[in-house]
């Protein structure tokens, strides 16, 4: 049952600090002559070409922080939950045999709760399935397909929203591929608090985060600093290489990517003239697209946070107290370190 030796992961939720962390507990172990290595737990910074909008560990960070799991996949291809618990698990044995310490950090909850607990043996996606509920559910709309539902698992449906299209198309997926006379409540062997399940390796989970006024402040920073990086032209480049065949890929259900689809798209219909370069482009109505993207940003934070609640967190770091230079490690994790 056991996938790998041992490993500390660094969640929380988009902009408390995350990686700042893991890379001082990296720098701060190396000096006492523990050496780390770095495993991506964030569901888009897998992705080639998804680079501004992800807020990716620079090309320097990576080779100084050892990481994996950065760059491994073209856009179009997917990384889901069981797909990703193989990784991490292979990656953290293949570290410890080097006589490193695994340091995961992300923010990515079903990830992490892959990795830590394992998931139910579920079907796998079915992309032919998935094509055939988008084409229905544009005929007549996620409510009907929510219907659909509820003929074939009530239970299921009643936990669903009849808009939730993501969860509805996954149960749907689920009970079209299950094995005549299988129910779905077989399959789900997860359902227990996490606190009961067994967990997979020996592991130590920090969790960051900080006050709601310093976080926003910080994810308003961050998304200027992710349109002055190139955001808008990386979707650009993006439209030029896949066209609309990127727009139902995993990659691009990050935060942001659609939304400045659309507002340049909104640009190409328009009657006005087109500015003269991006730049101008992204002067011209900035406001509006950055306090969109903001509140959405803000409304996963919470989705973050709801979700961390219920994880296991063997310390709790509050990233608004603390300054490199003033840090020290919790004795409980330097005794998980090092026994």
């Amino acid at each position: 049952m056991r996938k790998f030796e041992k490993a500390v992961f660094v969640v929380g939720a988009t902009a408390t600090g995350k990686t700042a962390l893991a890379h001082l507990l990296a720098e701060r172990l190396e000096a006492q002559g523990q050496t780390c290595e770095l495993v991506n737990i964030d569901a888009f910074q897998f992705y080639r070409g998804v680079t501004a909008g992800t807020a990716k560990p620079s090309p320097a960070e990576r080779v100084r922080f050892r990481y994996h799991g950065i760059d491994i996949l073209d856009p179009l291809e997917t990384m889901d939950a069981v797909r990703y618990a193989e990784f991490v698990w292979q990656k953290c044995r293949e570290i410890a045999a080097r006589s490193h310490l695994p340091v995961c950090v992300g923010g990515s909850g079903l990830y992490l709760r892959s990795v830590l607990h394992g998931l139910d043996p579920l079907p796998p996606r079915n992309d032919e399935l998935r094509k055939m509920f988008r084409s229905a559910a544009e005929a007549w709309g996620w409510p009907e397909l929510h219907r659909w539902l509820t003929a074939l698992d009530s239970e299921r449906a009643a936990q669903l929203h009849p808009n939730d299209k993501t969860r509805i198309e996954r149960a749907l997926e689920i009970i079209f591929q299950l094995p005549e006379g299988v129910s779905t409540q077989s399959l789900f062997t997860k359902s227990e608090k996490l606190s009961e399940q067994q967990r997979l390796g020996e592991t130590f989970v920090i969790h960051v985060d900080c006050e709601d006024s310093i976080l926003k402040s910080r994810i308003s920073g961050r998304i200027e600093e992710m349109f002055s990086h190139g955001w808008v032209e990386e979707v650009v480049a993006l439209q030029a290489q896949f066209a609309e065949l990127i727009l139902n890929s995993q990659a691009l259900k990050a935060i942001g990517y659609r939304e400045i689809w659309a507002w340049l798209s909104a640009f190409e219909t328009s009657a006005a003239p087109l500015p003269d370069s991006l730049g101008e482009l992204r002067r011209a109505s900035a406001h509006d697209l950055t306090e969109r993207v903001a509140t959405l940003t803000w409304q996963y934070v919470r989705r973050q946070r709801t979700w961390n609640a219920k994880e296991r967190c063997d310390w709790a770091v509050d990233t608004a107290c603390w300054t490199p230079e003033h840090f020290s490690l919790d004795n409980n994790f330097v005794d998980f370190v090092y026994k």
